[in-house]
Formats: structure tokens, sequence, C-alpha cells
């Protein structure tokens, strides 16, 4: 039987993905959507969990990689610091909306490019 702690964790999880797709700006023209991830994949990103990835000129595999490497950029800062330098020749801009962010966890939205390549993809990050 689920522990309490994981049947909250994955309500959280389905409650912020449903918000991250919601929100304003959540997908982009041209932009195609990745295959929806497990929970283990997510969980390997480097976030605590990547909820959505949207691609252009990439592989979702490829859009994973830059994922795991700004998430690992942006935790060099503390858990819920920022990247502020390219990654894997991508310049990202990442934005929190307020009326996402909970007391327990942070959550983002992140658009990277390079040249015509685009990754953009959501996470939540549990403090």
């Amino acid at each position: 039987m689920p522990s309490l702690t994981r049947l909250i964790s994955a309500a959280s999880l389905a409650a912020t993905a449903t918000l991250l797709v919601a929100a304003p700006g959540g997908s982009a023209a041209g932009l195609k959507s990745c295959p929806e991830l497990s929970v283990k994949k997510s969980a390997s990103l480097g976030a605590t969990y990547v909820t959505q990835i949207k691609v252009q000129g990439v592989s979702c595999t490829g859009a994973q990689d830059v994922a795991k490497a700004f998430n690992k950029c942006r935790k060099e800062k503390g858990v819920t610091g920022h990247c502020t330098h390219k990654v894997k020749t991508y310049t990202c801009t990442e934005t929190r909306p307020a009326d996402l962010q909970l007391p327990t966890q942070a959550n983002g939205k992140v658009k990277c490019r390079s040249g015509s390549k685009r990754v953009n993809f959501n996470y939540q990050q549990n403090k």
C-alpha cells in the first residue's frame, strides 16, 4: 500500500502539471509535445519533477539532456536557485509564475533556444 507521503506527492504532481499546462503561454506554436514522462524518468532530470517538455528541431531525448543540464546549473545556487549561463549551447530563460508557487515547492517554466532549436519544459522543485 502506498504511503501517505507518496500519495500526497503524486496528487501534488498531478495538480502542478495541470496548472502549468493551463497557464498562459504554456504552449508555443510550432513546438511538439514529448510523450509524458514516467515519475521515475521525470525525477531523474534534476528537479523533483519535470512535468512537460515541448521541442522544435531537437529530439525529446535531446531535450531531456537540456532539462537535466539546466536543472543542474540552477541547483548549483541552491535548491531554488537560478541558472545564469548557457547549458549545452542553449540560452534559457525561466519564469516562476507567482500563482504557481507554494510554500513547499517552486514551480518553473523554462524556454531554451539554440539557433532554430527550441526546448521548453516545466518543472516542480520541492523545497
